[in-house]
């Protein structure tokens, strides 16, 4: 699905006006640092050419290729220019993405914009702006949650650039990141954040583990670091939803006044935190986690994190069918945007089809 491209600084500054006509200030502001950061990149033959260039710099960028190459030629994702330009900065995320839910449901605040559909955040370029978005949503009674995010797919309308920081991530997160996002290039579907949340989460993880297989080997360091990752995310994933489980069932107690409720929601989550803390060290097998208890956790963050780790079954189910050939996974897909189905039935289709 690679998109024509005009020239960069066409291409943008139609999008700062289309933004800015269809969805006033907020799109035109982050518009604006948009364009700063596109204008800001350089060329990476260019930074790689360039006798100033550290020796750091030019392994990550060779890295970088490597990786971009593997996700093209072995994966099949659609490459076009992504990943070509290079931002050095002192900046360790490229945006801050607030989300928010009500106080006692998961429901979550959402808003619709041009070319992606209706989505569950609302992304800025600085933080400042982001936390006075998040105090107007507070103020309205919503459970709120801010992150910094490293990187963003603009779905193959304009080249994404690399970030200095990004030399700083280990193997597996920086390949993981760089196939994901170009799994969000070759396919959007415009509306459907969760499912395109879990088609470019199973390329990326997929990706990335057969990227260091090939490049590492099973016995390597880079690939032990990859499972044990892996094997913390899932055990994560079944203590959050444990969590989010309990809070539901309180969530549903109708007789409940809204004071006891805000009680016992926090003690909830408390305990919870407490014994996530008390059992870490002989449950979990990296430091990924740790910080977790220190966490203001929230509705909004449960939502957020159920937004990225949702039940992929039935997306490996397929796999399997496809005998764990990734690329062939990439082409199942490709007609769907074309497609009458909406994506799960899309997904289910190929499962009893195959």
């Amino acid at each position: 699905m690679t998109r024509p491209k005009l020239p960069l600084i066409l291409r943008t500054i139609s999008l700062t006006l289309l933004v800015g006509l269809q969805s006033g200030c907020y799109l035109a502001t982050q518009a604006g640092y948009f364009l700063g950061d596109q204008m800001t990149a350089r060329p990476v033959h260019r930074v790689d050419a360039d006798p100033r260039t550290a020796a750091e710099t030019r392994d990550f960028l060779a890295l970088v290729r490597d990786i971009l190459d593997f996700a093209e030629q072995e994966i099949g994702l659609d490459r076009s220019s992504n990943f070509t330009r290079y931002i050095a900065t002192e900046r360790t995320s490229v945006a801050y993405v607030v989300s928010a839910t009500r106080e006692f449901s998961f429901q979550t605040y959402r808003r619709r914009f041009p070319f992606v559909g209706e989505v569950p955040y609302l992304g800025f370029y600085r933080r400042p702006a982001a936390d006075r978005f998040a105090a107007q949503l507070m103020n309205q009674g919503y459970d709120v949650w801010v992150r910094g995010v490293g990187a963003f797919s603009t779905l193959g309308y304009f080249s994404d650039p690399l970030y200095s920081y990004m030399a700083d991530y280990p193997l597996h997160r920086l390949a993981n990141m760089l196939i994901h996002e170009l799994a969000h290039a070759t396919l959007w579907i415009p509306g459907e954040v969760g499912f395109n949340e879990q088609y470019a989460t199973i390329i990326g993880d997929e990706g990335a583990r057969q990227y260091i297989l090939s490049r590492h080997g099973a016995e390597s360091e880079h690939y032990r670091r990859l499972e044990d990752t892996a094997v913390d995310a899932v055990l994560f994933r079944a203590d959050i939803l444990e969590l989010r489980s309990r809070l539901a069932e309180l969530y549903a107690d109708s007789d409940m006044d809204e004071e006891t409720m805000r009680q016992a929601k926090q003690s909830i989550i408390s305990d919870h935190q407490n014994e996530f803390a008390e059992t870490y060290d002989e449950r979990y097998r990296t430091e990924g986690y740790r910080r977790y208890p220190e966490l203001e956790v929230n509705n909004a963050y449960l939502s957020l994190f159920g937004l990225y780790t949702q039940d992929l079954s039935s997306f490996y189910h397929l796999y399997e069918l496809l005998g764990f050939d990734l690329s062939a996974l990439v082409d199942a897909f490709r007609e769907l945007p074309s497609s009458d189905l909406a994506p799960d039935e899309y997904l289910q289709s190929l499962i009893f089809g195959s």
